[in-house]
């Protein structure tokens, strides 16, 4: 099966590519270009089957034209692990617990399965997997993982023990950093205070920067003289002290939208970036005081001729 950009600007990937490259070259997430429907026999007996039955059928749909049944199988068994029951909450209203795996996070479905998919197109000499080899000539495959959530011990413990595989965990906060330390592992940190959406420039951020090829000494000397310019005391002369002043009166005068549209196509993921940030970072609900507010600006994402009409 071929699957697609969500971005429709990429060419179409096998499911070795997808799973391997994770985004598209235009950014776009992977899917399938058809999604098969499944038998009614399944429907049928589907109250008779195990989940790890359930879900194999499934898996098979997606998968069972680039996967051999036997090791398609293994894969998803061995992910499932655990049970994900299904929980009344009221009439006709279910949730599907997913956090019953060994981190107790949701993500421990989606990162055993992937670690178990890698290893398979590893084990099978795939055109997208990294052609490493250690002492012993057997191939590797390095995973880096930049996070400040339960991300990094869900993918950490998901990709445990899974051959030829190796984890890197750029930002150990918490049990993380005491396992790190405990076992004498060099690691990678964020400052104490900036939080996961500021740690471009940390550590975490430039090593992931550096392993996409971006000269992080010139993105460092351009961040360095960001930060001169924008110490100026005089508001006249610092573009983040007037744009601050000029956002904050605008407010004041209920624009509460905040737009930002760069015109060049290079620069759309900065109106992505800038869109969580700003948000994020100031939207309050109380003040300082304590006091319910519910304060902060509406960001708007968009680029140049593409939506300026539709904008304004």
């Amino acid at each position: 099966m071929k699957y697609y950009s969500t971005n429709k600007k990429a060419p179409e990937a096998t499911l070795e590519k997808a799973v391997v490259k994770g985004l598209a070259e235009d950014r776009g997430l992977y899917m399938p270009e058809i999604i098969k429907a499944l038998p009614e026999s399944f429907f049928a007996n589907i109250e008779r089957m195990s989940f790890q039955e359930i879900a194999y059928t499934v898996a098979d749909a997606f998968f069972g034209e680039d996967v051999d049944a036997e090791s398609l199988k293994q894969i998803v068994y061995d992910t499932l692990q655990f049970d994900c029951p299904v929980v009344k909450v009221d009439e006709n209203i279910y949730t599907l617990e997913l956090f019953h795996g060994p981190t107790l996070a949701f993500k421990d479905v989606g990162a055993r399965f992937m670690a178990r998919l890698l290893q398979y197109f590893l084990k099978q000499g795939g055109e997208y997997v990294s052609s490493k080899q250690n002492s012993n000539s057997k191939s590797e495959v390095n995973v880096l993982v930049a996070t400040s959530g339960d991300t990094g011990s869900a993918v950490a413990n998901g990709f445990l023990g899974v051959d030829g595989i190796h984890v890197y965990v750029l930002y150990p906060k918490g049990n993380l950093i005491k396992i790190a330390k405990a076992d004498g592992l060099e690691t990678f940190y964020v400052p104490d205070g900036v939080g996961g959406r500021f740690s471009e420039l940390c550590p975490v951020g430039l090593i992931a920067a550096a392993v996409c090829g971006i000269d992080i000494e010139e993105l460092l000397a351009g961040a360095a003289y960001m930060d001169e310019l924008c110490s100026e005391p005089d508001y006249r002369n610092n573009m983040a002290y007037m744009a601050a002043i000029c956002e904050t009166e605008a407010m004041k005068k209920g624009c509460n939208i905040s737009v930002m549209m760069p015109y060049a196509d290079s620069l759309k993921y900065i109106a992505d970036w800038y869109a969580q940030l700003w948000a994020e970072s100031l939207g309050k609900r109380t003040d300082n005081g304590g006091s319910v507010v519910h304060t902060g600006q509406t960001p708007v994402k968009a680029l140049g001729v593409t939506d300026q009409h539709s904008h304004f």
